[in-house]
């Protein structure tokens, strides 16, 4: 199995070389003299399936190359190409339609330029199969130059005439091609496009891209738009379109390979591991530096063992995706087995040259410090820093954008190691798939701090096609007709201010590494399959903020010692949060390497060793662990040299143990003067958990070494233990620091007594002290600890309170919203009084309430405040002011049987803080006679789920309502929603919208009504319009938040009969079998409402097939019917179609998205029956009788 598996690791799948059979090549063609100068001919295929038998036909002789380009052009024969002949040999230098071979001269590295004059390239690419693009599509030749315009892996350049060879395309017998398989969409590679090729070897790259099939080849040199026909896309290459794709409406852009890398994998540390060890069966880290090491199976090992808690680690610290940052560590490593990851601990190949890759690259200390260099200096400061001049975007990318331009000199570097993301997520589900919302921008223009013209200009996009993630959309300045802008994650590491940090910054600024850009100047090139996320959306599981502090000291590993408390289990990862399996013994020594600190800097789990064979390091709960020493300078361990491997047995006489290898470290137990008068350590060399043998090795000032054999056994000596915490204390109070202390030892039992401590404390300053505690036992074993006490100033208390507003004949809660807090007793609000209020609600006026607090310490605070009692104001006496809405929950209570909402709106440029009056209601604007109704709503001021903190020195705190809607009787019809917020003076007016998919509950009925909400998915604000009937066609919802999809191919009038043609489906739903499929149309009256049902049925005939990317069966998603409507009664109806299936049922209005329906009319029984499309419906298909 595992022979199997490295086959398939380093090739990604089967290889297979080809027959040696191939079409007419330039050194069979070379001698051809047919014209002295320029031959125009047709090329020929010959006998099918036989390259060996292609030849040329002679179409004419020409004594100048345009004469000869003339004639080219004038014949209609797509397979005309051009011979010369110079210096006594003929070679192709233009076609009609070919594609240049780029294996002239075997592998080397191939300059593009961006014009025919440039002596500088803008883009290198090398020419092998396995790591380079061995052919391009050929756009044209300049004579002057000699050279070549070509498309590679999505770039457009010109390539000098010794780097190619033109094939015409009925003499290429190989291409490299794009296909699905099962839903797995792969890239082939061809060797020689000349040549006959049986077997094409590929790496998968993602799910089926939408607009394509499975089991069908598709030929392109952009992977965003797919051809299966190379002659029509070789005519949109030369056109500057795409207008013959069979995606041409719907670009492929493979999400893997266009994530920016400062985003965040949903995946735990726990998950990477797991994937290492099950789905590629490496279950072991690599020991010293080669894999030929003794007694190492190395099939199973790899540099990556381990490494999840890191990789992870690095994304929160340093803004590098960790599924990304394992892919390309993969993809440069050999998956942490290469001789430069085993040797210098260096993943990524960072600092390697082609001149001296091994001798050149970088060497760290240990394995991590390679995952961490890579976020922090070659993701944040370099590939993904707008202003790097390696920047050409944050994603994997291609040679037309991403770190493809710069990185690697293999065109499809960016698309294999985003392969390998795709092969990570496919292993669990795809739950990163389209998790974000993507777009690239179509123009260049400015990163701003703000959603304004005039803010600050963080960075410039100057290249095109630049993912960016977006995490919001917000209002801002008009900009090329929209004032929607995207709030995106930044490519620089940016602070508060919206400045950069520079390179090597300590961390990346997740908080405030946002910029915003104008909506209009990007396009959207994914659907995020829940809605806009932003990075800090992603689970937060057990350890992903931890803190991770590895034991070293410059270039040198300086482990500490534990000594086991109880029995405790192994984890795979510094969370805690699978068991290996495999447990700790009490009362052991291990070598303690690192230590993960949660958010509450408490240490959870320290990473150790205890197998000396191996030296393999696990996590173990912290809680079960003493550390009881520090570095070898301090005699507590031990490096163990390559070259003096074996350690002597004290408790047998002559026996030696071997086994123990290069990079480990022993704990010393003790030391003691042997009969020649020298110091020797005494070390554990158990080889198993369950045993406590131990021996002897020479103390010396290099790597140990065993030259004497020590005969009795000396016991271990545990250490005293000092119990004592950090404590505060007031300014002013004193306390007996030798109180504060307390000492234990195993042997010796109390030693509180024999405690000493050095440091002194001011207690009438503030500030922070250190005390140190040491204790000796009975062993002369010392022990130290030291506590911090700080001292707190002795500050009065303050009253929060402010102003209140207030109409005429509110109530007024003098106490309401007014708290005091003191540095010394904290929360004192119970001992506010009210010493003064003469507040009268009946009157306008501006009224005065005093309170006092008194703390612990006798001070005592006073605050006064402004009541201001106002006339209430009409609406439209108020200003209106922009508002800021957000949707937090729509939902429904079968008890009740009432709709609650909750959300946000804030008023904006004024203050909207809890002692602010402000009034919330949910108002109803019918559609058609355009009447509002308002139901007023309760503010929220606590446990509200998120600060809104200020803006613009406004502070927009208590800008949170919720409350549950009675809707009482008569309001059937259809409502535009809006939400409005009001003061006595100010008021906003926004419609309630559901831009972040939040899971509503659509469709309820009470005892009278039904109330269908429906978000318009088609406007990027998503707005939210509620449907009242005295009854619903269904009360189910499809299991996604998207609508029904009802789509017409033919609403016409044949023989005074409606006929009906179209498609209508659920996303995630299966419509494979037409015996549990019910399908109707219904025809509502505007007005009454009434409704007429008749049966539509369902088929597989329709004109085209049904395509989604939910990988669902979508076969009898079509309708085809002929209706009799002469029944219907006069006036102007909605078409609604309902569907219901074996997993839902759901229906949805018939639209014409783009508006280009044609009308339809007809006289039936005396009724004229017209079709039209009603663009104030979002563009509606209705029917009128009339």
């Amino acid at each position: 199995m595992r022979y199997v598996k490295y086959i398939f690791m380093f090739i990604f799948c089967l290889f297979i070389f080809p027959l040696n059979v191939h079409a007419l090549t330039s050194s069979e063609y070379q001698d051809r003299n047919v014209c002295s100068n320029y031959e125009v001919a047709i090329a020929k295929e010959g006998k099918a399936g036989d390259p060996s038998s292609t030849y040329a036909d002679t179409v004419g002789c020409y004594g100048t190359y345009n004469e000869a380009v003339n004639a080219m052009n004038a014949n209609t024969n797509k397979d005309v190409i051009i011979f010369e002949r110079n210096n006594g040999k003929t070679k192709i230098v233009n076609a009609k339609y070919a594609l240049v071979d780029l294996t002239l001269k075997g592998s080397k590295v191939i300059n593009y330029y961006p014009d025919t004059t440039s002596t500088t390239s803008n883009s290198y690419m090398v020419n092998n199969r396995s790591t380079g693009a061995v052919d391009g599509a050929f756009l044209g030749f300049d004579y002057s130059s000699r050279r070549a315009l070509v498309k590679v892996a999505g770039y457009k350049g010109w390539t000098n005439e010794d780097s190619y060879e033109i094939v015409p395309l009925v003499w290429v017998y190989s291409i490299g091609f794009y296909r699905s398989t099962g839903n797995i969409f792969k890239h082939n590679f061809a060797k020689k496009i000349s040549n006959t090729l049986s077997s094409y070897y590929g790496i998968q790259i993602g799910p089926l891209p939408e607009g394509l099939l499975n089991n069908k080849n598709y030929y392109s040199y952009d992977a965003h738009y797919f051809y299966t026909d190379q002659y029509k896309m070789i005519d949109d290459y030369k056109n500057n379109n795409y207008n013959n794709a069979v995606n041409k409406n719907v670009p492929y852009y493979n999400y893997y390979q266009y994530l920016p890398n400062h985003s965040k994998t949903n995946y735990s540390a726990a998950n990477i591991n797991k994937y290492i060890r099950d789905g590629l069966e490496y279950t072991e880290s690599v020991y010293g530096n080669t894999l030929n090491i003794k007694n190492q199976d190395t099939s199973n090992v790899s540099k990556l063992y381990g490494m999840g808690t890191y990789l992870i680690y690095a994304e929160s610290q340093y803004g590098g995706n960790a599924i990304l940052s394992l892919g390309l560590g993969r993809n440069e490593s050999n998956s942490g087995r290469s001789n430069i990851a085993i040797s210098k601990n260096n993943g990524y190949g960072q600092g390697a040259v082609d001149s001296s890759p091994f001798g050149s690259a970088y060497g760290f200390l240990t394995y991590q410090g390679s995952i961490y260099n890579h976020a922090q200096h070659f993701v944040t400061d370099m590939y993904q820093n707008a202003n790097h001049y390696n920047y050409n975007g944050g994603h994997f990318g291609n040679k037309q954008g991403g770190w493809n331009v710069r990185y690697a000199s293999d065109p499809f570097w960016g698309e294999k190691a985003a392969s390998y993301y795709y092969r990570f997520d496919k292993y669990y589900g795809l739950q990163d798939y389209n998790y974000y919302q993507l777009a690239i921008n179509t123009t260049s223009l400015v990163a701003r701090a703000s959603a304004s013209n005039s803010s600050k200009a963080v960075y410039n996009i100057k290249n095109m096609e630049i993912p960016v993630i977006v995490v919001a959309e917000v209002t801002g300045d008009y900009v090329a007709g929209s004032n929607v802008w995207y709030k995106i994650v930044s490519d620089k590491n940016l602070n508060s201010n919206k400045d950069s940090y520079g390179s090597y910054a300590s961390k990346f600024d997740w908080e405030n590494s946002y910029v915003y850009v104008p909506s209009a100047y990007f396009k959207k090139i994914n659907t995020a399959k829940s809605g806009l996320k932003d990075v800090s959306d992603v689970y937060p599981y057990q350890g992903r903020d931890y803190q991770y502090s590895y034991y070293n000291d410059s270039n040198t590993l300086t482990p500490k010692v534990g000594l086991t408390t109880n029995d405790t289990m192994y984890y795979y990862d510094g969370g805690l949060l699978e068991e290996t399996g495999k447990k700790l013994l009490k009362n052991k020594y291990v070598m303690v390497y690192d230590r993960a600190v949660d958010t509450n800097n408490k240490v959870v789990s320290y990473l150790v060793s205890s197998d000396y064979k191996h030296d393999q390091k696990e996590w173990v709960s912290a809680a079960n662990i003493k550390l009881v020493g520090g570095t070898y300078g301090r005699q507590t361990v031990i490096p163990v040299g390559y070259s003096s491997n074996v350690f002597v047995s004290a408790n047998e006489k002559s026996t030696i143990v071997s086994g123990i290898y290069d990079g480990t470290y022993l704990p010393v137990l003790g030391e003691e003067v042997g009969s020649d008068g020298k110091t020797y350590l005494k070390v554990p060399i158990s080889l198993t958990s369950d045993d406590n043998s131990y021996g002897y090795t020479l103390k010396t000032d290099s790597d140990a070494s065993i030259s004497l054999l020590k005969d009795n056994t000396v016991p271990v000596n545990n250490l005293p233990v000092i119990s004592a915490k950090d404590i505060q204390v007031v300014q002013g109070k004193k306390v007996d620091l030798a109180s504060l202390a307390t000492a234990f030892d195993t042997e010796d039992g109390d030693l509180t007594a024999s405690i000493t401590y050095s440091g002194t404390v001011d207690f009438n300053t503030p500030g922070k002290y250190v005390i140190t505690y040491k204790v000796v036992d009975s062993l002369k074993a010392e022990v130290t600890k030291q506590i911090t006490i700080t001292v707190i100033a002795d500050l009065e208390p303050v009253i929060n309170a402010n102003d209140v507003y207030l109409s005429i004949g509110d109530t007024f809660k003098e106490k309401e919203n007014v708290s005091a807090y003191d540095n010394e007793d904290k929360d004192i609000t119970s001992k506010i009084k009210v010493v003064f209020n003469n507040v009268d609600t009946s009157k306008e006026g501006t009224y005065k309430v005093s309170y006092e607090v008194v703390d612990s310490f006798g001070h005592k605070v006073v605050k006064e405040i402004k009541v201001i009692v106002e006339k209430e104001k009409t609406d439209e006496e108020k200003e209106k002011k922009d508002g800021e809405f957000y949707l937090n929950d729509l939902s429904f209570n079968k008890t009740t049987k009432k709709y609650s909402i909750s959300g946000y709106l804030i008023i904006k440029n004024i203050n909207n803080r809890a002692s602010d009056k402000i009034n919330y209601y949910l108002v109803l604007k019918n559609k058609i006679t355009a009447k509002t109704y308002k139901f007023k709503v309760q503010r929220w001021t606590t446990d509200v789920p998120f600060d809104l903190g200020s803006e613009n020195g406004y502070d927009y705190s208590a800008s949170w309502f919720k409350g549950e809607i009675d809707f009482g009787e008569g309001l059937i019809g259809d409502y535009d929603l809006y939400m409005e917020a009001a003061t006595n003076s100010y008021y906003s007016l926004e419609k309630v919208t559901n831009v972040f998919n939040k899971d509503i509950s659509r469709r309820n009925v009470d005892d009278k009504y039904g109330y269908n909400f429906k978000v318009n998915l088609s406007s990027k604000a998503q707005e939210i319009e509620l449907n009242i009937r005295e009854s619903l066609i269904t009360t189910s919802t499809s299991n996604t938040y998207r609508n029904m999809i009802n789509n017409y191919d033919d609403i016409s009038f044949v023989d005074k009969k409606l006929k009906l043609v179209g498609t209508s489906y659920n996303y995630g739903i299966s419509y494979e079998q037409n015996s549990v499929l019910e399908r109707s149309v219904i025809f509502e009256e505007t007005t009454s409402f009434k409704q007429y049902k008749f049966d539509l049925g369902s088929t597989n005939k329709g004109s085209y097939d049904v395509l989604t990317s939910d990988n669902k069966n979508k076969d009898f998603v079509w309708y085809d019917k002929s209706l009799d409507i002469s029944s219907l009664e006069k006036g102007r109806y909605a078409i609604i179609v309902y569907t219901k299936t074996k997993d839902v049922a759901d229906y949805g209005e018939v639209s014409d998205v783009f508006g280009m329906i044609n009308d339809a009319s007809a006289v039936i029984n005396n009724k004229k029956y017209s079709i039209i499309l009603n663009k104030e419906r979002n563009n509606r298909i209705e029917l009128i009788v009339e």
